[in-house]
């Protein structure tokens, strides 16, 4: 005999990933209600906030026949399904079979001259979701091709707000900001994120939330737009809490035959998964190592190094020893905050380290557009330029819309001239800038016994949503490396701009970090929900935010009671 199911409305508000699944399973709630109850939430809020570029229709119905299977099965949730039921959201730079993926830029829409890109299929990441039962709720907005750690303003839809507006009109953090902003205003309980440098930890950091910028190679990412692909892009997750994030991560690790770097992951996943063992008492006893300078060449503002000053105090009550600039080391052969810029020499000539991260740009677009479908989407860079007369891979200079100046990187001449050749030797060269950058960094954990880092996510508050930064701390050392970090929220400015910090380790250490991270989250709760705007329904009106054009409807007095 099956579960009685439940049809009242149910309040989503900060609600964990765990209580949809208790709750659809004890019959407390239907599935359909809960989604439901999203997208009233997504229709309510969206028309301001801007986080989503596609809504599913079929959400709802989806959740309908998630009931009927659990109505048959005595509310058994199907076995290896752990998201079953469960309303998340994609950014759009990642593939969903026959749904447009736009990357932000008009180029990739009909409606602005451009054409539809629709996917052949998913990317491993959705296909993974799916798999595990999630529902696609919908597609999150972005900066175009994802290039703006701060915001979503350049995007063809228009700019996305951060879900704290109505406290403080600061950036979302980009370049997953439609993710951030649905998460933490409980349009979604979570979503995926991608990062190439900050576009996970900046959002999460921005909006109050837990962000896992995952090793190199961890998660696959083709069927996603790139931007460095080759060598830094990396997919994750935006969530409200460090359980959540970590279950999700369970899903989406592992290797995939249609991306060659995963097969580095083999050995390194946790068999019983991320979200397995998590302990409010993992700090006490560890050695953790502080941010200085001698790590990047920044100094905090006086706000940051208190709210920084404060969380360090509450890591040492959790029983964690702090060791104080661990980066000065003089044995380092390389000062470390200068790493990032060395030279390095290799068969293209001596250049600066980073440089080489996009010389393979032009293969990595190549080989996501053959993911498209042929039928609907032009399926490699010279068919796009002929249906549309955009040139992707011209320099900036000339109106390409990805690549920057030509001359600042070794040999991306040759790649842009031919793009369905791998650069390998340029990719071999940046990984040799890796492995001696990474060298250091693993001296440092090894020579003061180190279990891992804490530093604050930012090292001042974020900027305004039109001509603000997000400054962060780690950005672009971690992803030179390809090291995880975990950042989670560690308290408010006095303005109300959240505030947060990140635990940091070596390669495929994201188990050792989400455990740190959840004994921090469980004796601090610092996470406060945003109070929303309510649009008002029946006009629509055209915010314009230092020359930026957002049609929304404008704001009523009323505020969100949850």
């Amino acid at each position: 005999m099956g579960v009685a199911r439940s049809r009242a409305d149910p309040n989503v508000v900060e609600m964990p990933v765990t209580t949809i699944e208790a709750d659809i399973a004890s019959g407390t709630y239907t599935d359909q209600a809960i989604v439901q109850a999203y997208v009233n939430r997504v229709n309510t809020y969206n028309p301001l906030y801007n986080a989503f570029t596609w809504i599913n229709p079929d959400a709802v119905a989806q959740a309908a026949a998630d009931d009927a299977i659990l109505a048959g099965n005595g509310g058994v949730i199907p076995a290896n399904e752990p998201l079953f039921g469960v309303p998340i959201v994609v950014k759009d730079s990642m593939n969903v079979a026959g749904v447009r993926t736009t990357g932000g830029y008009s180029g990739f829409t009909a409606e602005n001259g451009g054409v539809d890109m629709i996917p052949l299929t998913d990317a491993p990441i959705v296909a993974r979701l799916k798999a595990a039962g999630a529902i696609i709720l919908g597609k999150t907005n972005l900066p175009a091709f994802a290039k703006s750690a701060a915001s979503a303003n350049t995007s063809y839809l228009g700019p996305t707000l951060n879900s704290y507006y109505s406290t403080i009109n600061i950036i979302p953090g980009g370049s997953s900001s439609g993710t951030a902003t649905a998460v933490s205003s409980s349009m979604a309980p979570i979503g995926t994120a991608e990062e190439t440098g900050g576009s996970i930890e900046n959002p999460a950091g921005a909006q109050s939330l837990v962000g896992v910028k995952t090793t190199f190679g961890l998660v696959p990412t083709s069927g996603g737009i790139p931007l460095n692909g080759s060598t830094r892009d990396v997919f994750g997750v935006n969530a409200r809490n460090v359980t959540d994030a970590a279950n999700f991560l369970s899903v989406i690790a592992g290797y995939d035959a249609s991306d060659p770097k995963t097969a580095a992951s083999n050995g390194h996943i946790p068999a019983a998964g991320y979200g397995s063992g998590l302990s409010a008492t993992s700090l006490q006893g560890k050695r953790i190592g502080l941010f200085s300078p001698a790590f990047k060449n920044v100094t905090l503002s006086p706000e940051t190094q208190a709210l920084y000053d404060h969380d360090v105090q509450i890591l040492q009550s959790l029983g964690a020893t702090v060791v104080t600039d661990p980066f000065s080391d003089p044995k380092l052969a390389i000062p470390f905050n200068t790493l990032a810029n060395a030279q390095i020499t290799s068969s293209a000539g001596t250049f600066t380290f980073s440089a080489y991260s996009g010389v393979n740009e032009p293969y990595d677009l190549q080989q996501w557009m053959s993911t498209l479908d042929p039928k609907k989407s032009p399926t490699t860079v010279a068919a796009f330029k002929a249906a549309t007369g955009i040139d992707l891979l011209a320099p900036s200079s000339l109106g390409g819309p990805i690549l920057g100046n030509l001359a600042s990187t070794p040999n991306l001449s040759v790649a842009v001239t031919e793009p369905t050749v791998s650069q390998d030797a340029m990719v071999a060269a940046f990984n040799q800038g890796r492995a001696q950058m990474l060298g250091e960094f693993e001296q440092v954990l090894s020579d003061d016994n180190l279990d891992g880092l804490f530093f604050p996510q930012e090292f001042k508050e974020p900027g305004p949503l039109v001509g603000g930064s997000y400054s962060n701390t780690t950005v672009s050392e971690v992803n030179l490396m390809g090291t995880p970090l975990v950042d989670l929220p560690g308290g408010y400015y006095a303005d109300g701009a959240p505030f947060s910090v990140g635990f940091l380790g070596d390669q495929w250490t994201e188990r050792t970090l989400l455990n740190y991270a959840f004994d921090f989250e469980q004796n601090t709760e610092f996470r406060v929900a945003p109070t929303l705007v309510v649009p008002e329904p029946a006009s629509c009106g055209v915010l314009v935010l230092g020359g930026l054009l957002l049609v929304r409807r404008p704001r009523k007095q009323g505020r969100d009671a949850a």
